[in-house]
């Protein structure tokens, strides 16, 4: 189980001066659990043993849902 929440990292922008940056992919030995909570909508998780990747498309009631893509 993994509670991990980062902060949002900003760049320098033109069209407004601290645009978001979504952050990186998770590389993991292992597929994303319902106890993988903490992340950002939309993250990105790729398990290195299988070649699959998944996207986090919602949290309730405390587990997260991951769906492979």
């Amino acid at each position: 189980m993994a509670k991990y929440k980062r902060k949002m990292q900003v760049g320098y922008g033109l069209s407004s001066p601290l645009p978001g940056i979504f952050p990186s992919p998770i590389i993991a030995r292992r597929a994303p659990a319902a106890g993988d909570v903490g992340y950002h909508l939309g993250q990105l998780w790729v398990d290195r043993l299988t070649n699959l990747a998944y996207i986090l498309t919602s949290v309730s009631a405390g587990a997260a849902n991951w769906l492979a893509i």
